[in-house]
C-alpha cells in the first residue's frame, strides 16, 4: 500500500496493518523451540487482535506445531477471558502498545524462569528489521489449565513484539 496524501494519519493507519507474516513467525517460533527444548519451556504466541499476523485472522492464543509446520489455536479470548485480561493488564503496565506477545510455559511444578529465551527471541526478531522485542517479567505466575493435555502450565514471562517506528519524512 503507498499512500500519496500526507495529511493522512500514518501512525494511526499502521496500527491497523499486521504486525508479521505467518510464515516468518514460524521461521522465528522453530528457532525458539530449539533453543528452549532442553528445559520444557514451550513458547505460545498471543494474539490480542485480529489480523495482527498475517494470515492469522483470530485474536487468541496459539503454538507452532513444528512436525507438521502449522500453528495450532489453542483457545480464543472468548474461552479464557480471565486469561487476557491478565494479558491486557500486564501490557498497560509495561505501556506497551502491541498486540502481539510470545509467552513461554513451563510445567506447573517447574519455577525457573529463564531470560535466554527472551534474549534469543530479540535476536531473532531483530534480524527481519522491521520488529523488536522486549520483555516482562510478571508479578505473578499465571497458570493455565489445558484440558486437551490434562496439564497445568505456568506462564511467567511475556516478550512484546513490537513494530519499529517507520521512516519519518
Amino acid at each position: 500500500m503507498i499512500l500519496k496524501d500526507i495529511e493522512h494519519d500514518y501512525e494511526g493507519l499502521q496500527n491497523n496493518f499486521h504486525i508479521i507474516d505467518k510464515d516468518v513467525l514460524g521461521q522465528i517460533m522453530y528457532e525458539l523451540l530449539r533453543s528452549t527444548a532442553s528445559d520444557g519451556c514451550i513458547p505460545i504466541i498471543i494474539s490480542l487482535g485480529d489480523n495482527t499476523i498475517n494470515r492469522m485472522e483470530s485474536r487468541g492464543v496459539y503454538v507452532l506445531d513444528s512436525v507438521n509446520n502449522r500453528f495450532i489455536y489453542l483457545f480464543g479470548a472468548e474461552d479464557h477471558k480471565n486469561f487476557f485480561n491478565k494479558i491486557d493488564k500486564a501490557r498497560s503496565e509495561a505501556n506497551i502498545s502491541t498486540s502481539l506477545i510470545i509467552g513461554y510455559l513451563h510445567e506447573s511444578g517447574n519455577h525457573r524462569v529463564d531470560l535466554n529465551h527472551a534474549d534469543t527471541l530479540n535476536h531473532l526478531l531483530d534480524l527481519h528489521g522491521n520488529i523488536h522485542g522486549e520483555y516482562t517479567l510478571l508479578d505473578y505466575t499465571e497458570e493455565i489449565n489445558f484440558p486437551l493435555l490434562n496439564e497445568k502450565f505456568k506462564l511467567s514471562l511475556l516478550s512484546w513484539v513490537i513494530r519499529n517506528a517507520g521512516v519519518k519524512l
